[in-house]
């Protein structure tokens, strides 16, 4: 009897974050604001029926742009949300108490409510025209004047190709670090104690995205770092802290600075990249000297295939 129920029995439906997981209806709307129409995206997610609204930035539009709304779920009133069912095309759906008109949506979308036996005026996004502030406005932009092609390491334009950019070498080049070996020279700072004066000190460079962290070189001890004692009173962690010279960074070089320094965007400075970094040469990093004296395998090869250097 347990048998024949069991097989009577359908299973559950899956839940919408399951069946509709990363699935997304694209809407394109205008609404009008002082008298200007201004058209935007609207994204409503499946999975949990909330929605993002985003208006598409113009430069020197004069206007604040990007997402009016964060993804969240809008109330229809009091008691009720919104759902899918109340986006209908070519007529207005009230949100956040600001009414959007339905415009165009994309293909996918045309095929989901289609499923749901729904018509669908339009079977493709209509284009979204310049809001009428910006037509006279908008202008295409300005090439940098000291923008560097992307196949340089160094890349310093800004804008979405700099983005592209910086991700693309970060997939490139995730897990892959430059270290060198270093004598910290503090004979300068005032130092002339024998075993502090040079201290040695490992450079890391990280190509992933340009950054610098310096430590000191781990010596062998006889001690349990985990204990406090004399030498470490505070702990492992305060030996930890002690260890690290230059935290991750993004290190400036100090021929870059200036009277304006302030008024400078970061791009705008000159940072340090790895063809600073060869073996005898001695570089500051945040008034620190460092002499380069030894550097890993993987850099020997990295400097070699990359700038033609063998160390």
């Amino acid at each position: 009897m347990m048998s024949a129920l069991n097989r009577s029995t359908s299973p559950a439906p899956p839940p919408n974050y399951v069946t509709y997981d990363r699935c997304c209806l694209r809407f394109n709307a205008t609404f009008t604001d002082g008298g200007i129409k201004r058209h935007v995206v609207i994204t409503y997610y499946l999975e949990d029926d909330s929605m993002t609204i985003v208006e598409p930035p113009v430069p020197n539009s004069g206007l604040i742009q990007g997402k009016l709304l964060t993804r969240q779920r809008p109330k229809r009133n009091v008691d009720d949300y919104l759902v899918w069912e109340d986006i209908k095309f070519d007529r207005s759906v009230k949100i956040n108490g600001r009414d959007y008109k339905i415009t165009g949506c994309d293909d996918w979308t045309v095929d989901f409510y289609a499923k749901a036996g729904i018509d669908v005026p339009f079977n493709r996004p209509r284009s979204s025209p310049l809001n009428e502030r910006q037509v006279s406005q908008h202008r295409p932009a300005t090439p940098q004047r000291n923008s560097v092609s992307p196949e340089s390491h160094s890349h310093k334009s800004n804008g979405s190709s700099s983005r592209k950019y910086k991700l693309r070498q970060y997939l490139e080049h995730d897990g892959h670090v430059l270290r060198f070996s270093c004598i910290w020279d503090r004979t300068y700072e005032g130092c002339f104690n024998s075993e502090e004066a040079r201290e040695p000190c490992v450079l890391s460079y990280f190509l992933a995205d340009d950054t610098i962290e310096v430590r000191k070189e781990k010596k062998e001890s006889s001690y349990s770092p985990s204990a406090k004692s004399e030498r470490n009173p505070f702990g492992p962690n305060q030996l930890l802290s002690e260890q690290i010279i230059i935290k991750r960074q993004r290190v400036k070089k100090a021929s870059s600075y200036s009277n304006c320094a302030s008024l400078m965007d970061e791009e705008d400075f000159d940072h340090y990249d790895p063809e600073d970094f060869q073996l005898g040469r001695t570089i500051e990093l945040y008034g620190k000297r460092l002499r380069i004296t030894d550097c890993d395998a993987f850099t020997r090869s990295f400097y070699e295939e990359h700038f033609g250097i063998r160390f």
